[in-house]
């Protein structure tokens, strides 16, 4: 029988694990203290990188510093803030002129037919049902349903275009996207076929066609969320997110990291009615 205090010198074989285990983590500890010291001397700028805090010098109105990355983080004093003159809608009291936007229904409830049409006023610089626009080009992402949207776009052509004369400024993208992976290729994509013009607006149709993994994913969500702001950044406008919604229809399906981080969400009723009457 073996014992911890055995005088023949015979150990335990539980508490000898338990010491070895304890050994490993502590190096493992003392090896990621080092690699944190070692990054924190890489990161560390230079002696005379900056001026010093009273020395006056190279001083903006919005002063700025370095953090320990190399960028700089701007600080704007009170008085310098201002109102911009931009536009802050790009429909008045419906859609921001930029930030996420997320319109959200149930399946058929004819949410891609309203924004859609919303989309080609805003194209055409059109007043929608009274409320001005900010016109300019659109970018949409049909990940879904792209032969009828053809039709859609056709019929649209055929009720109003019908004696229109010059370019529509609507792009339509019509492959299936893996948001998160593909951002950046859209981007590009845009860039170049708009050259030196910026959309006004890039409309995603719909979120479950370009998602990675699920909707009710924390990690999942954040990263499309991310995606869409990368877009927003790119252009500075309104990134347009269709969403179903939940079982009950009370809200956009999914974690609530969509919704805690969209500057707007507009609700279409569970019903088509609602486009004839208001046609």
């Amino acid at each position: 029988m073996t014992r911890g205090d055995d005088p023949s010198g015979f150990r335990d074989p539980k508490e000898l694990r338990k010491e070895i285990e304890a050994e490993r983590r502590e190096a493992a500890r003392r090896a990621i203290l080092e690699a944190e010291r070692k990054n924190r001397n890489n990161n560390s700028p230079p002696p005379n990188d900056e001026p010093r805090p009273n020395s006056g010098s190279n001083r903006s109105k919005a002063g700025s510093r370095k953090n320990g990355n190399g960028k700089r983080i701007p600080l704007i004093a009170f008085n310098d803030i201002k109102l911009g003159t931009q536009r802050r809608y790009l429909i008045k009291g419906l859609i921001p002129r930029e930030g996420l936007v997320v319109i959200w229904g149930p399946p058929k409830c004819g949410k891609s037919f309203w924004t859609f049409d919303t989309m080609m006023h805003v194209v055409l610089g059109w007043l929608y049902r009274g409320r001005r626009v900010h016109q300019g080009p659109v970018v949409y992402c049909a990940f879904e349903g792209q032969t009828g949207f053809e039709a859609r776009v056709a019929a649209f052509r055929q009720r109003f275009l019908a004696n229109h004369i010059g370019k529509v400024p609507f792009y339509l993208e019509p492959v299936t996207l893996d948001l998160v992976r593909d951002h950046r290729a859209l981007i590009a994509a845009i860039r170049r076929h708009l050259g030196d013009d910026k959309p006004v607006a890039v409309v995603l149709d719909t979120l479950n066609r370009s998602i990675r993994g699920s909707e009710s994913s924390d990690e999942d969500m954040t990263a499309y969320v991310n995606a869409a702001d990368a877009i927003r950044t790119a252009f500075e406008c309104a990134v347009i997110v269709v969403h179903h919604c939940g079982i009950d229809g009370t809200r956009p399906r999914g974690h609530t990291s969509l919704t805690g981080t969209c500057a707007a969400q507009l609700a279409t009723p569970p019903t088509t009615s609602w486009l004839l009457s208001n046609g």
